[in-house]
């Protein structure tokens, strides 16, 4: 997946989120948008469906999701 990817994920507990891979100026978690440069972002750039990827949340806690789709959307 590259950058502007809509990307839906699955957790460990099977919590469902989908998260917009933008750049640093556009970062707002609050509206799914996260900076390509997060450890989230870094995580899931160049993934595809189906990939696991673990993240070290900043409570040291390392959570694993599933890549389960990914989506481009044209502007």
């Amino acid at each position: 997946m590259l950058f502007g990817a809509f990307v839906d994920v699955e957790d460990e507990d099977g919590k469902a989120a989908t998260w917009q891979i933008v750049g640093v100026d556009e970062t707002d978690p609050g509206q799914g948008k996260i900076s390509w440069n997060s450890p989230l972002g870094r995580a899931l750039l160049n993934k595809r469906e189906g990939a696991a990827v673990n993240v070290k949340r900043p409570t040291g806690e390392t959570v694993e999701y599933t890549i389960v789709a990914v989506r481009y959307v044209a502007r």
